[in-house]
């Protein structure tokens, strides 16, 4: 057969022939029978969580992370089940299995099984497109044959779903007789449903020993069985799949053990990020996160412009993601409003921005309580729309959007017709320093990024020095002159926003004010107690200083410290943690006494409430990625996705059950 044709058949997403399907999966078999329970992989690689037949998503996944054979893969399982595309994610992925065997590792997921794919949609999508079970019954003939777990250069153990109370050591899992439909329980079927205990999250809260899973199937367990396995076996890391975790990746119990999810907006409803992991040479790690294709966000415009009235069952959609508690939901909701306003027919464009929705977005702009990273996007979003409609008379309430919602009337700059802004109408700005060329039209921008970048720069060091004499931050005068002329170069750099039409200028802009939100947020933690990040600005931390940093920011933001002369606000206890801290943060402020002192015109409140009041205004027109400030304490989803009484009886009730299969 001809491999490589057939690989690029299934790369644009169109099934295989019954013949070949069975083809391919006696040549799979052959190469998988001689693999061990455990598969040995070689650093660099990169390790990729439950794909679920979200075929348009793997795609992506390969865009980020590079093809096969140019990158490594090692892939947890759960291919197929609740995606619309199973049969070709599983045939693409076995393709590739068989072309570059030493380049992908597939190793077995709770449901690559016989019982699971009856009732959650592979058996079900085989029927459809081809007509019979035959399809399903020689992709399921392979999933026996798939390694139970894998291990990266002898330190980093893969796994699907976790460990079992009956094993200790690698070395029990290298005799179990994998070559069978998964079991009810034991050690094989622990492997593949167990999960980390989730209520840990409190850091004083973590549970020892195993737990009953809600699942049905599997256990709980602990970060002393995590920590005691690792440790017995020589590892370092143990990498799973399994969980839902909404910013796509989730480290646990010091870092001994990470959840690796890369189905973005799982069942194309939950509005998650989803990442892969990437081991280097010497096993340092480095997550890429990516959200759903875009594909997926054409496929569901098509559907709307050609469905009479379906944008009045799309928004209340949108609007109801906007007003809920998800950072990640809110995110992907903004991101299918864009795509579906950009893709969409006059009619939508006109229609869609329903009294719901503005009061919605104008709440999720204004509100102390949205995520910095929510709150750029959506002002970044309305730019965009009161730009390109502010010449239809149509769109007018579009158009309108982003005065609502803070942004200000924008007035072209063109480079031909340069404006002086040192007009008597156009006040200075109101600070100490001489940034004269920045009333100078478009000359003036590079000035005023050129001035961003050296004045971030020299206050990141400022706080770097004082940090290492033990000043506090907003009490140290150099930071504190340095914060002050960020703060009004800020402004000018969001004046500037508001009036550049040249997309290079604003493009330069928009990423000098990242730099801006990017110091102010370290100040702004560092000043709370937290440890200060010094990698370059505009830079992500290495992963394992950036797992460092989440827990030391969250046990800091657990400490009962009051600021001085201010009582500590208590933050209501029904509220997801992200949010107690923009309260208590809100309740500071509204506390505060008179800025003014004598050691100046500004004392450390103050400033510290500048700081906050900076990020809140003007963090709306930057691309950066969102703060971990936003995700570190967000909770996992319940992991019980899986009821296996459930399965068991709808498996009894359906043709082709297990007791008719024939012997393994």
């Amino acid at each position: 057969m001809n491999l490589d044709q057939q690989i690029e058949q299934l790369k644009s997403c169109q099934p295989l022939s019954e013949a070949q399907v069975k083809d391919l999966c006696d040549k799979a078999r052959e190469i998988l029978v001689e693999e061990s329970n455990i598969q040995r992989v070689d650093a660099p690689v990169t390790i990729c969580g439950d794909i679920h037949g979200q075929f348009h998503d793997l795609m992506e996944l390969f865009r980020v992370g590079g093809m096969c054979p140019q990158t490594s893969y090692l892939f947890l399982g759960d291919f197929v089940d609740r995606g619309l595309y199973s049969v070709e994610t599983f045939l693409l992925l076995l393709a590739l299995k068989v072309r570059y065997p030493d380049r992908i590792t597939l190793i077995r997921g709770n449901h690559e099984s016989r019982q699971i794919t009856q009732v959650y949609g592979f058996y079900d999508e085989c029927q459809r497109k081809y007509g019979s079970a035959n399809v399903w019954r020689y992709c399921c003939d392979v999933f026996d044959y798939l390694s139970l777990g894998a291990i990266v250069d002898g330190r980093v153990f893969c796994v699907h779903g976790g460990l079992s109370p009956n094993i200790t050591t690698l070395d029990q899992i290298r005799l179990i007789s994998r070559k069978q439909e998964v079991p009810q329980d034991g050690a094989m079927c622990d492997l593949l449903w167990s999960d980390p205990d989730g209520t840990y999250t409190r850091l004083t809260q973590e549970i020892t020993g195993w737990g009953v899973s809600p699942r049905g199937a599997g256990f709980l367990f602990g970060g002393d069985v995590v920590k005691n396995f690792v440790h017995s076996n020589g590892l370092d890391l143990i990498a799973r799949a399994h969980q839902l975790i909404l910013e796509g990746f989730k480290p646990m119990f010091d870092a001994t053990i990470v959840t690796v999810w890369s189905a973005p907006n799982y069942c194309y409803r939950c509005g998650n990020v989803a990442s892969i992991m990437q081991l280097d040479d010497a096993l340092n790690q480095k997550y890429l996160t990516f959200d759903a294709a875009p594909t997926v966000i054409a496929e569901l415009s098509d559907r709307v412009n050609s469905t009479e009235g379906a944008e009045n069952l799309v928004i209340p959609a949108i609007h109801k993601h906007l007003e809920g508690d998800s950072i990640h939901a809110q995110k992907r909701a903004l991101t299918i409003l864009e795509g579906l306003v950009e893709m969409g027919t006059p009619q939508f464009q006109q229609s869609f921005a329903t009294p719901e929705l503005r009061r919605a977005l104008v709440t999720t702009a204004r509100s102390i309580t949205t995520d910095n990273g929510v709150r750029r996007k959506l002002m970044l979003i309305l730019l965009s729309w009161h730009r390109h409609f502010m010449r239809d008379p149509e769109m007018t309430v579009v158009t309108s959007l982003y005065g609502l919602c803070g942004g200000v009337d924008r007035v072209p700059v063109l480079p031909n017709q340069v404006k002086d802004m040192n007009t008597p109408n156009k006040p200075k700005p109101a600070h100490n320093i001489d940034l004269h060329s920045l009333s100078h039209g478009l000359s003036s921008v590079d000035g005023t990024i050129e001035s961003t970048k050296s004045e971030t720069d020299t206050l990141l060091a400022a706080m770097i020095d004082a940090k290492q004499r033990n000043v506090p931050l907003l009490e140290d005068p150099t930071v504190r002159t340095h914060t002050l002329t960020v703060l009004e170069l800020q402004k000018t750099v969001v004046r500037f926003i508001h009036m550049v039409n040249d997309e290079d200028f604003l493009n330069r802009l928009v990423f000098a004010n990242d730099r801006i939100v990017d110091v102010l947020q370290r100040l702004q933690m560092a000043a709370a107690g937290a440890p200060l990040e010094s990698h370059p600005l505009g830079t992500d931390p290495p992963p394992k200083e950036d797992v460092i940093l989440g827990a030391a920011r969250r046990l800091s933001l657990a400490t009962d410290t009051p600021l001085p002369a201010v009582a500590e606000p208590e933050a209501p206890k029904d509220l997801p943690p992200v949010y107690e801290d923009h309260i208590v943060g809100a309740a500071r402020r509204l506390s505060l006494p008179n800025i003014q002192d004598s050691d100046g015109p500004v004392n450390s409140l103050g400033l510290s409430r500048e700081v906050d009041r900076s990020l809140l205004l003007h963090s709306g027109f930057t691309s950066a990625a969102p703060s971990r400030a936003a995700v570190d304490n967000l909770a996992p989803a319940n992991p019980n996705e899986i009821d296996m009484d459930v399965v068991a009886r709808n498996t009894e009730n359906m043709q082709g059950s297990v007791s008719s299969l024939s012997p393994l």
